[in-house]
């Protein structure tokens, strides 16, 4: 080890180990030179380099600082985050259950399947809201256009809903096999034996609560 013992007159006396002394000059230096240094000497016949010996304990303490400020950084960060995920998202319906939703339209004369897909269509606008600038229109709106066209608005809103579902199963990387085909073959032709249109919203409930569960977890 080796340590400078004095500075006078633009020269460093550094005291060795072993009792020796040497003598360089400030611009030897590769540092501010103070009393007390712990440096390391270098030469050769025609030139001396004094370079300061880092405090290992004080390097190893400098990083730990480092690091911990950054998982502190990072933490933060993530709090942010999360506070704001939760503000902003709200937790969607995941247990849509078709005899449930019989039921309940049965004892509430209706007014349940109302309220039922008035929900329905605001979960998956949610869900859908940053890939898709054209919603779904409401529940109630697609009832007074059915009650105009005879009916006919209502398959194009059954349509265009299915496909936004499977679409968005897809994106979120859901394995559901359901698609506007399966408004097509089971809830319109699959009337003609009774059980058609109970397979093809029992299949859409499914599809829709995988979608919204995804959506709890992740978000958009």
């Amino acid at each position: 080890m080796a340590k400078i013992i004095k500075i006078q007159d633009n020269k460093i006396l550094i005291g060795i180990e072993d009792g020796s002394m040497e003598e360089a000059n400030m611009e030897d230096a590769n540092f501010t030179p103070q009393v007390g240094d712990e440096v390391e000497i270098f030469k050769n016949d025609t030139k001396v380099v004094v370079l300061k010996k880092e405090n290992k304990n004080d390097t190893q303490i400098n990083q730990e600082k480092r690091l911990e400020n950054t998982a502190f950084k990072v933490e933060d960060e993530y709090n942010i985050q999360l506070k704001q995920k939760n503000t902003n998202d709200k937790i969607l319906k995941t247990d849509r259950k078709l005899i449930q939703f019989f039921l309940l339209t049965a004892v509430t004369f209706g007014i349940y399947g109302i309220v039922y897909w008035v929900q329905f269509v605001n979960d998956i606008n949610t869900v859908s809201e940053q890939r898709h600038a054209k919603e779904t229109p409401h529940f109630i709106i697609m009832l007074l256009l059915s009650c105009i066209t005879c009916n006919i608005y209502m398959f194009v809103w059954h349509h265009n809903l299915a496909n936004k579902i499977a679409e968005e199963a897809k994106i979120r990387g859901i394995d559901v096999k359901f698609s506007a085909t399966t408004f097509w073959l089971w809830g319109i032709l699959g009337s003609v034996i009774v059980i058609g249109p109970f397979v093809y919203l029992n299949r859409l409930m499914n599809a829709m609560n995988l979608i919204c569960e995804n959506y709890n977890q992740r978000g958009q």
